[in-house]
């Protein structure tokens, strides 16, 4: 598989492979075994005389076997088949034609040499699937037929055709060559039939496996279904469990679920409730400032028109430091009583601080008593002391000691 591609085995590619894996070991030991048969047949070639015809033919048969070899190690499996086919069937071929030149014709001792193709057809079925033994069958009875009936005979062979041979009860031409090919096409028939049952076996096999395989993969996706669904099911009922602790006001649950499919759906919740969280807080110190400052104002209210100062509770938010601040202002430098503050409000310079005119009923005056009636007092208090001018001028002055020298 080269990288960066896709590797797409079909049927068809899974059968010649499991084939090829088939075929492998049998290229080499019938190479092997064509190698010791060519070995043992040399000294035929030389004993009792030099026979070239012979040796010519054992050699082809080595070197076909040698190169056959070669090939099928260097994983060339069917040009290995079929170059091992090929020697054989020339070395066959060489040695009834190379014979028949020697010996001016076929002889009655070549004819075994016909039955010899019949080997060649039954390898022909394991080397080269089932179309082998049909074409190497037709080859060899065409090679047969013709030889047969082109090639010169020799006498004895002639003779065996006519009939007359001495040492056969009876002969004729159709005898000669119907055995000779009754004996391949009947090879070819059977080594075709085996080679047919073999390679469907291969199939189903391959079927078989493909089932199988295709059944483990269903299994080991059920299984990661299975498990996803588990990991959701608990993801959900986790997010279920935050949503109605929310729902109860408790602000701080918050979504676990690890690493599962739900993770993303985990954070977006607990980013969502950390913001209405600090939402609400913010909500509830608006709400206590709002309550704080409206409970100041009637405060200041009552001091206004002469009642004693009520400080609100604090809040704990930054609205507390306008209470500590007012609460130093009134412990430190706030009116002692309404008396104070009426001669205070007596000292101004405006139009307003001129002394009131009692009554008509001749009550004595306010220069004359010092002091004035608390209907006056009241008076003053609930309408003209000017409260905030008097927080103003005591913020300044508490400003301008609080500086260094």
């Amino acid at each position: 598989m080269v990288k960066g591609k896709i590797d797409i085995t079909t049927p068809s590619d899974m059968l010649l492979r499991q084939e090829k894996e088939r075929r492998k070991p049998l290229v080499r030991l019938i190479a092997v075994c064509i190698l010791v048969i060519c070995t043992l047949l040399i000294p035929a070639g030389l004993v009792p005389t030099l026979d070239p015809v012979t040796l010519i033919g054992v050699g082809i048969g080595l070197v076909g076997g040698l190169l056959a070899y070669v090939l099928n190690q260097t994983d060339h499996v069917v040009g290995a088949g079929m170059v091992l086919l090929g020697s054989i069937a020339l070395a066959i071929a060489w040695e009834i034609l190379g014979q028949a030149q020697v010996q001016g014709g076929i002889d009655l001792a070549d004819l075994p040499l016909f039955d010899l193709f019949a080997i060649l057809i039954v390898l022909s079925g394991l080397l080269a699937g089932r179309r082998g033994p049909l074409i190497t069958g037709l080859a060899t009875i065409g090679f047969t037929l013709l030889a047969l009936v082109f090639l010169p005979h020799s006498e004895p062979l002639q003779q065996y055709l006519n009939g007359t041979y001495p040492f056969a009860v009876h002969g004729s031409s159709y005898d000669m060559v119907m055995v000779a090919l009754t004996i391949q096409a009947v090879t070819a028939i059977i080594t075709w039939l085996g080679a047919s049952s073999v390679e469907s076996a291969l199939q189903n096999a391959s079927r078989a496996a493909d089932l199988q395989a295709a059944n483990e993969k269903i299994r080991v996706q059920a299984r990661v279904l299975a498990e996803q669904r588990a990991r959701l099911h608990e993801g959900i009922a986790q997010i279920q469990q935050v949503h109605a602790a929310v729902a109860r006001g408790q602000w701080d649950a918050r979504a676990t679920t690890g690493n599962g499919e739900l993770l993303p759906v985990a954070i977006s919740l607990n980013l969502l409730l950390d913001r209405l969280g600090r939402l609400t807080r913010d909500q509830e110190a608006l709400v206590r400032i709002y309550r704080a400052a409206h409970e100041l104002a009637q405060g200041l209210q009552r001091v206004r028109q002469g009642l004693p100062y009520t400080p609100p509770a604090y809040t704990g938010t930054p609205f507390d430091e306008v209470l500590v601040e007012l609460a130093y202002l009134r412990t430190s430098r706030s009116p002692v009583n309404s008396q104070s503050r009426l001669a205070a409000y007596g000292r101004r310079p405006d139009s307003r601080s001129r002394p009131l005119s009692a009554p008509s009923d001749g009550a004595g005056s306010a220069e004359d008593s010092g002091s004035l009636p608390a209907w006056q007092a009241s008076q003053l208090i609930d309408h003209d002391f000017d409260w905030p001018a008097w927080l103003r001028g005591q913020g300044q002055e508490y400003h301008t000691k609080s500086l260094p020298d």
